[in-house]
């Protein structure tokens, strides 16, 4: 993992739930203080937020968005902006209960590609990928260029157009391997209650 940044990203807007998820307190822990343990294995490790003032007792670099009101493509994008090494696997800031063993295991299949991302029940998790900074150029040109969506749209969208853009390379999780509880994400009050009955 000599060569991968570990970047957070918290920079949404918390609509649906009402505060900010990154600090929801599951078992005396708050989400971002557990993913920032897993952080700490990294050489180099970042939050990618809107709001720096909220994170600054922690020890991490922190970043803004550079194109902001995009959705996450835009955090994923400061993420590789803002590090020299090869590779960043980003995570959101809602994923409780992922392990350190599931993000060696989705880097160790990245090999050569542009981007590796698990699939699970289907989903595709574009926020729990590994992203190589090769793409940085043609990323911040799409940026500047386009993925303006309308404050209606689905900022996720432009997520998915990465599909038509890079070389992705899909790995399925074997949920007798991994537990699919790793990849719960909180949206909504009703989320976090789910997570609360799970600990």
């Amino acid at each position: 993992m000599e060569n991968i940044c570990f970047s957070i990203l918290s920079g949404g807007k918390n609509s649906r739930i009402g505060t900010n998820k990154a600090f929801l307190n599951i078992s005396g822990t708050t989400i971002i203080e557990r993913i920032i343990t897993i952080a700490k294995y990294f050489p180099q490790n970042m939050i990618i937020t809107n709001d720096p003032e909220a994170y600054k007792t922690f020890d991490i670099q922190i970043f803004t968005d550079i194109y902001p009101n995009r959705g996450p493509i835009s955090g994923i994008h400061s993420s590789l902006k803002h590090t020299d090494l090869d590779n960043v696997f980003v995570i959101s800031c809602d994923m409780p209960f992922i392990t350190l063993e599931t993000v060696k295991y989705i880097i160790s299949h990245h090999h050569n590609a542009d981007i590796t991302l698990p699939i699970i029940n289907d989903k595709t998790y574009f926020v729990c990928a590994v992203y190589s900074k090769n793409i940085f150029k043609k990323l911040d040109s799409y940026l500047s260029n386009g993925a303006k969506l309308p404050e209606e749209k689905n900022r996720y969208f432009a997520l998915y157009q990465m599909e038509k853009m890079f070389k992705i390379n899909k790995i399925i999780i074997d949920k007798s391997i991994i537990d699919k509880n790793e990849f719960i994400n909180i949206n909504t009050i009703e989320d976090w209650e789910k997570v609360k009955s799970l600990c």
